[in-house]
């Protein structure tokens, strides 16, 4: 039972301020997982909808963080009621993690993953893969 309490996701945040996406997605990553990245690093990767009785919009963003980005815990907001704990995953693992049913997680996850491993550095070149269109 305790398995099925965790759920592993990305960063997240709810489009409630007068600011840009990236600017929303930069303060997610800086309140839930403690790192500062500059805007200009943040770099738009595609959205799409969720199918059901909500049909919100997700944008989904890649960045590259470096221990030296760190500036608090992390943790999310706990007057927001928040309780996050981070989960360091290594990529030599990540394959194997994003199959393994046992552990709960939403298909955007598991898309973000796909997607890295597509479109990694390492692999094809990111900027042939990030969409550097910023409107909402």
């Amino acid at each position: 039972m305790a398995d099925t309490a965790i759920t592993y996701e990305l960063c997240a945040g709810i489009v409630d301020k007068d600011v840009s996406l990236i600017k929303i997605a930069q303060d997610e990553v800086l309140e839930e997982c403690g790192y500062f990245i500059p805007e200009e690093k943040i770099h738009r990767v595609t959205s799409g909808r969720r199918v059901g009785t909500a049909g919100c919009k997700q944008t989904f963003y890649y960045a590259e963080c470096t221990d030296d980005m760190i500036i608090s815990a992390g943790g999310g907001n706990e007057s927001e009621g928040e309780m996050i704990d981070l989960y360091y995953l290594p990529l030599d693992e990540a394959r194997d993690f994003i199959f393994d049913e046992s552990r709960v997680k939403p298909f955007g996850l598991i898309m973000a993953f796909l997607w890295f491993f597509q479109y990694s550095p390492h692999q094809n070149g990111i900027h042939n893969a990030i969409n550097n269109d910023t409107t909402n």
